[in-house]
């Protein structure tokens, strides 16, 4: 009975393993997400700042020169530092070579003369460093009396501040992404929303849902928003979409900002379903051919008439009705004109739609 209990519990075992190792590769898999959806974020909306803040710029031409003056700078500097902190090595070198020459070689002549030896070496080394660290010193003193660092005026602060921005940007490795032209910038900050947006909404189906999907949810979803975004921000920009943004201007596919494109990528991502809807609505409403009725209203299309010399049955041939439909000789309050719209000069259109 023992043993039969035994391997009773074995496909437990085995299911509690399998779930623990699914859910391992899913938290790793969404910070690896999290880590280039942030990192992305972040390189695109800085990108973008930055290349508001050329366009406003006086000078193109400054701002370039003032980026290549300090990143010889600070070229110039790391060099100083990482010298200087070699030849501080050096002299700590030379005073324990120094240091062991006096209390442990004076009965050993053979020894004495090899650490004198190294102390030469040495001394000679930190000569040559520092005829380096003076050279340096003269360079970097050189490019900081520049009249670009010494000029005081407000659109030289400003260079020196964007320059200062592209500085810190290469460290971080956004130089790629701040070079790329604006409209690919806007493609890639929507994409990466929306796949920063489906992580977020895979982060609480991780943590609150008590039924785990399957991993391939958790592995193709992020694609999934990051595709949804951008076929949104296409209807946006097509017109298919009409959204209000804080501006009170309806009309999306214009007033268009990196913090809108943002907010409506992610929403996107979170919301998926949603999105897909939407897009599959805007795609009915193009493929779809629903005709609507149109109305004429009754003392309208008596003035056109009388204007015209028409009676009911020339009006309805006028305004290019179906076979077998017509005006009601009364010309009731409404009357169903099918095709109304065509026909008629803009002064004299008789038919409305809906009402």
């Amino acid at each position: 009975m023992a043993h039969v209990q035994a391997d009773n519990d074995v496909p437990t075992v085995l299911g509690s393993v399998n779930l623990h190792s699914q859910r391992l590769v899913v938290g790793l898999w969404l910070m690896f997400l999290y880590g280039a959806a942030v990192w992305l974020v972040l390189a695109t909306l800085v990108s973008f700042h930055f290349q508001a803040d050329i366009s406003a710029a006086s000078s193109k031409e400054d701002v370039l020169e003032m980026i290549d003056l300090q990143s010889r700078r600070l070229v110039l500097e790391r060099q100083l530092r990482l010298k200087t902190w070699r030849k501080n090595d050096i002299d700590f070198e030379i005073g324990s070579l120094k240091r062991e020459r006096e209390f442990f070689a004076q009965d050993d002549p053979d020894r004495k003369k090899e650490l004198e030896r190294r102390i030469a070496d040495r001394e000679f080394e930190a000569g040559e460093i520092d005829a380096e660290i003076e050279i340096t010193k003269a360079d970097l003193k050189k490019l900081k009396d520049d009249p670009a660092f010494s000029e005081s005026d407000a659109a030289a602060e400003k260079t020196r501040e964007i320059a200062g921005d592209f500085l810190y940007m290469r460290i971080w490795g956004f130089e790629p992404v701040a070079l790329m032209p604006g409209q690919f910038l806007t493609l890639i900050l929507t994409i990466s929303m929306g796949a920063f947006g489906s992580v977020i909404h895979l982060t609480w189906e991780f943590f609150e849902k008590k039924e785990h999907r399957r991993l391939s949810w958790y592995l193709f979803r992020p694609f999934l928003g990051a595709v949804l975004a951008f076929a949104i921000y296409i209807l946006l920009k097509s017109g298919q979409l009409v959204l209000t943004n804080s501006s009170g201007n309806g009309n999306g596919a214009q007033d268009l900002n990196p913090y809108f494109i943002s907010f409506l990528a992610i929403i996107s991502g979170i919301l998926s379903e949603q999105a897909y809807a939407r897009i599959s609505a805007a795609g009915t409403r193009i493929f779809t051919s629903q005709e609507r009725k149109r109305w004429v209203r009754k003392a309208v299309a008596e003035a056109a008439m009388e204007a015209r010399k028409l009676d009911v049955d020339d009006l309805c041939g006028f305004m290019g009705p179906r076979a077998g439909t017509k005006p009601s000789p009364g010309l009731a309050e409404k009357a169903h004109c099918p095709n109304a719209s065509r026909g008629l000069s803009r002064h004299d259109s008789v038919c409305r739609h809906g009402n």
